[in-house]
């Protein structure tokens, strides 16, 4: 989260007793991340690659050269156009498969976004402006953490000690993994 956007809309809106507006109203706009990194069509694959690992994304927003959003790259459509030893091998981002060409506006309900993401299987959408200028991503991981500040064991129905039948107890063997 980050200041440099606009925060919630607070008229004609309805608060949690928390003061958080209900999940319905919030809008893209309230949990999008800023600044974006994007890369441009006409880049060759190297620059891309380097920016992945520079910044350790997993997504970058692909621009024309105007900056207009035409889509999403991901690092797992980047690898495997790298290891493809076909001649058929792009050498721009543009000769790679997007894994999105979808977009929001800062205004789009997050429920709906949310919606089109676990439709469409995404895990970020570009959010862009009138002229499809990119003005931030909303992640799946700007999702979890609305999910979390409006407390979804709560608003799940779920009190301590109970289990859904999908719940499964956490243990811990002592030693930790990173996944």
């Amino acid at each position: 989260m980050n200041g440099d956007r606009p925060g919630p809309a607070s008229a004609g809106t309805t608060a949690t007793r928390e003061g958080l507006p209900a999940l319905g109203e919030v809008v893209v706009a309230d949990i999008m991340s800023t600044p974006v990194v994007v890369v441009r069509a006409d880049s060759r694959l190297g620059p891309a690659v380097r920016t992945f690992v520079r910044t350790g994304l997993r997504h970058l927003v692909v621009v024309d050269s105007t900056g207009v959003s035409v889509g999403v790259l991901g690092h797992d459509e980047l690898v495997s156009a790298w290891f493809d030893s076909s001649d058929r091998r792009p050498r721009t981002v543009a000769g790679l498969p997007l894994s999105t060409r979808a977009s929001v506006t800062p205004a789009t309900a997050v429920v709906q976004a949310a919606t089109l993401m676990a439709v469409e299987h995404l895990d970020v959408l570009p959010v862009v402006g009138r002229r499809g200028e990119v003005l931030g991503v909303l992640s799946a991981t700007d999702l979890v953490r609305l999910v979390a500040r409006h407390g979804a064991a709560g608003a799940a129905g779920q009190s301590q000690g109970q289990r859904t039948p999908s719940s499964r107890p956490v243990t811990s063997t002592g030693s930790s993994t990173r996944t």
